[in-house]
């Protein structure tokens, strides 16, 4: 069996980070996996920040997403974790996505 990781997951824990940091933000929503059976490979959440914090939960994103790279870099190459604009001032979407080419 290969070590996969579950892009739902992992999303989670970006999400859980913003909250730790102190960060509020609004769920609107998350979207993952394409079948009930197969381990999700990528996974979306709509966030809403206010403005003045748009700069440290990129920060937070960042840091995750090195420590994820950390731990699942040699399983997962593919793997990206982005946060980025989502159209108005206040939302932002966090994506993480893997893609596999095996």
């Amino acid at each position: 069996h290969e070590r996969r990781a579950n892009a739902i997951k992992l999303l989670l824990q970006a999400l859980d980070a913003l909250s730790d940091a102190g960060i509020e933000f609004r769920l609107a929503g998350l979207q993952g996996g394409s079948a009930h059976n197969v381990i999700p490979r990528d996974a979306e959440a709509l966030v809403a920040v206010p403005p003045e914090a748009a700069g440290e939960a990129a920060s937070v994103v960042e840091r995750v997403s090195a420590e994820l790279h950390d731990e699942w870099g040699a399983d997962e190459p593919d793997l990206t974790l982005a946060l980025e604009a989502a159209g108005s001032s206040s939302a932002c979407s966090a994506t993480c996505r893997m893609v596999s080419l095996r």
